[in-house]
């Protein structure tokens, strides 16, 4: 199609149902095109790299394979002579990973040759003479989906002769499709390094030697797969390390400010230790806050992975289990809650509210707490939060359960009174005690009918 979108047409057949062809490129001159092609048959894949004119003509095989497991041909480029063609070739191993390899032809089918095992995502520098790619031969790494993995990327430069390997970047991150400047002077690629455990990879740029890496990009919106302009002049960042980059935060926040049935907490947009808000929604009388994207430039300056859940405290069911040995303590004047488990949420009580705090690392809680902050309006002066306030037929039960352990002078002969476990009547003994050890709890009065 044109660059406005008027004139598309199909340069190849509308495939069968079981053929797929993607990752298209222009050939330099701009009259060809090299695109990768899939066919699944019953018991056999046919994977190919295709050429073909510009009005579709002149369609040939540049290399094929066709096999009993999974193979794949595909992100064919150009080399900037067009003489040759730099592809990736993935199959996957015993082990359910995939394993890709660089290869090279030339642009009539022959001189098919590997560049580097354990690599993928080639790009040529502009005269030709380099290639920076995606190795996976560090094994720095890995993400995995339901049935297959895929190993962490590294960015990497060699000759075209496959001489002179030399690595760029080193971390826990995923780094991919390097891409390089007009000017051959730089090199852009994605990565999830300033947060791995996030869903927004950002922009970087780098030197072919591995110095000056600089990020370009920083927000929620995931930024990947850069190109660069042609004839854009220098591509310098202007500085090199943790540039200025102040974050672009996209997310949609307006379920929850524009909700006021009851108040809601957060930690703000951004919150102070540089956590994105990057998703508001409700489903099932739940409000969902999620922190999954950083903006720092360094990971070490990054919090793990936050989620807020939150409802009125009249419709949840608060700490009925003691027997893991959670902790309870007041904190900016709200009640928090830490189980035993290692797994389980913590939960905060503030006015009627309950949040429930899910983060990769425990020690993150006490941050989360001491930013939290309401939707609407403001803090009180002093910066402390609405005391806790649980529901009246909670204390009803405590009180109950106490009173009648006193009167019976036995935990069997109370529980057999009121019709539960003696297990029960313990945890409610020692959660009415540690509630008055905490103080400064009060009562909410719920409606039946409301939960």
């Amino acid at each position: 199609m044109n660059a406005d979108g008027s004139g598309a047409h199909p340069i190849t057949p509308t495939p069968a149902r079981n053929v797929e062809e993607s990752t298209p490129a222009w050939s330099p001159d701009g009259h060809r095109l090299v695109f990768s092609r899939i066919r699944l048959g019953p018991k056999t894949l046919t994977a190919r790299i295709v050429v073909a004119d510009d009005n579709g003509h002149n369609a040939r095989i540049l290399v094929g394979e066709t096999a009993r497991r999974i193979v794949s041909l595909d992100s064919p480029v150009w080399a900037p002579d067009g003489a040759r063609v730099l592809f990736t070739r993935t199959t996957l191993d015993k082990h359910a990973f995939f394993r890709p390899t660089l290869q090279v032809v030339n642009a009539d089918g022959t001189g098919r040759r590997t560049l580097a095992p354990n690599a993928s995502g080639g790009s040529w520098s502009p005269d030709g003479e380099r290639i920076a790619f995606v190795s996976v031969r560090d094994r720095n790494g890995d993400e995995c989906g339901s049935d297959e993995c895929s190993y962490d990327g590294e960015i990497y430069v060699l000759n075209t002769n496959g001489s002179t390997l030399h690595r760029l970047t080193v971390s826990k991150a995923d780094d991919e499709a390097p891409a390089w400047s007009g000017d051959g002077q730089r090199i852009a690629f994605q990565s999830d390094r300033n947060f791995p455990d996030g869903q927004s990879p950002e922009v970087y740029s780098v030197k072919p030697d591995g110095t000056c890496l600089t990020w370009l990009t920083n927000g929620t919106p995931g930024s990947g797969y850069p190109a660069w302009r042609p004839g854009s002049g220098s591509s310098g960042p202007g500085a090199c390390g943790a540039t200025q980059r102040p974050p672009l935060v996209e997310t949609d926040v307006k379920r929850a400010t524009r909700f006021h049935r009851y108040p809601l907490y957060w930690l703000g947009r951004v919150s102070a230790r540089g956590l994105l808000v990057g998703d508001v929604s409700r489903e099932f009388g739940f409000f969902f806050v999620d922190y999954d994207d950083c903006g720092r430039y360094y990971p070490s300056e990054c919090p793990g992975l936050v989620g807020l859940e939150e409802r009125r405290t009249c419709r949840s069911h608060p700490f009925l289990d003691l027997s893991r040995r959670p902790r309870m303590f007041r904190r900016r004047g709200a009640l928090v809650y830490v189980p035993g488990g290692p797994d389980e949420a913590a939960e905060i009580y503030t006015g009627g509210v309950e949040i429930r705090v899910f983060t990769d690392r425990r020690r993150d809680l006490g941050d989360v707490v001491s930013e939290l902050i309401p939707v609407h309006g403001h803090l009180r002066a002093d910066g402390t939060l609405p005391r806790a306030r649980l529901p009246n037929r909670l204390w009803r039960s405590l009180h109950r359960t106490s009173a009648a352990v006193r009167r019976l002078r036995s935990v069997r002969a109370a529980a057999h009174a009121l019709g539960i476990s003696r297990g029960a009547v313990r945890r409610r003994v020692a959660l009415l005690r540690r509630l008055r050890s905490v103080g400064h709890v009060g009562v909410l009065h719920c409606h039946a009918k409301r939960g």
